[in-house]
């Protein structure tokens, strides 16, 4: 990445350190006030309880950065909402219009209604981010979202849950994507599993070629009479299935064509003489960037030392350790 990635604050006590950190990282505050890499958010407990720590970080960065109060939710069906869609969506619709009054009179906008709605899962006694139920949830909202409040709907796309790499990472990603695009989406978040809690650089490699494959099915067919190719339909047709020896295959196939770099499509003796898979083959890419990428967004050594420095003084501050690693 170009520029640093997004992270959230849960203490009020942590958020100078962040500041100082982005402003080391970036150059000045007035950079990190044009474009903050941490979300604060006045994060709500469902059902309708705010802490006073969630209130501190919310209402310290509307301070020190400008920003609005930006209120969040996630609540979770089953544990505090109504299990049902329609309980939920009830709950979450009262919830959201209390928060929207809190945003109009601190900074005269709209928080809208929360689409961070998730499921409690008895199975797994924890609550959960992916699933059949938990699109429908969020899909609710988001149609009661534009409603009330206008904008577009699609339906809501998963996070990978599956805390390594693994064929359930690739089935979460993949349905996810799918389901997103197939209603509008054209944006996809990659490299992150165990629901953006855990980043990966093999998921990573695999999610980017997702991405690359919806880049490809969604792009324009152009249709001109080079590339209808009549003289070579006339040419070619009447011997047989010779089209991969002509000119006109050899000057589109690289646009017309996908090249996946990990699937395999071999045929079957073919795999036998040399197995493999698409992680395995992922994760050989992932090596080989750690090696010979170059990091687009470098510190100094002088950058590095004062961070250094800079934890030092918030683990102090926290009551914890910090080793260096």
């Amino acid at each position: 990445s170009r520029q640093p990635w997004r992270v959230s604050v849960y203490s009020g006590k942590m958020l100078p350190y962040f500041i100082e950190a982005c402003a080391i990282a970036k150059g000045s505050l007035e950079a990190v006030k044009k474009d903050p890499v941490f979300a604060t958010k006045m994060w709500v407990n469902s059902p309708f309880m705010i802490t006073r720590e969630n209130v501190e970080v919310a209402m310290e960065a509307r301070r020190r950065l400008g920003v609005p109060l930006q209120p969040g939710t996630m609540p979770v069906a089953g544990a505090a909402t109504p299990i049902t869609v329609a309980g939920q969506l009830a709950q979450t619709t009262a919830e959201s219009l209390a928060l929207c009054a809190i945003t109009l009179a601190v900074d005269d906008r709209l928080f809208g209604v929360s689409t961070g709605a998730l499921v409690m899962d008895m199975r797994a006694a924890c609550h959960r981010m992916w699933g059949p139920d938990v699109s429908l949830h969020r899909t609710a909202v988001m149609q009661m979202n534009a409603y009330l409040f206008g904008g577009r709907v699609t339906l809501a796309s998963y996070l990978v849950s599956a805390q390594v790499v693994s064929p359930q990472a690739l089935y979460e990603k993949a349905l996810g994507i799918a389901l997103g695009v197939a209603s509008g989406e054209r944006s996809i978040g990659i490299g992150c599993l165990a629901c953006s809690d855990v980043g990966g650089l093999v998921q990573l490699m695999l999610d980017y070629e997702m991405g690359l494959f919806f880049k490809h099915l969604f792009r324009d067919v152009k249709v001109d009479d080079e590339r209808i190719g009549e003289s070579t339909i006339l040419d070619t047709a009447p011997r047989g299935a010779y089209y991969l020896d002509t000119e006109h295959t050899a000057q589109f196939f690289r646009d017309e064509m996908w090249f996946s770099e990990f699937m395999d499509y071999r045929n079957p003796l073919g795999w036998m003489q040399n197995p493999s898979d698409a992680i395995v083959r992922a994760r050989d890419k992932a090596r080989e960037m750690t090696r010979t990428a170059r990091n687009q967004c470098p510190l100094s050594e002088a950058q590095k030392a004062e961070i250094w420095k800079l934890l030092a003084a918030a683990d102090r501050d926290a009551g914890a350790t910090h080793r260096r690693s």
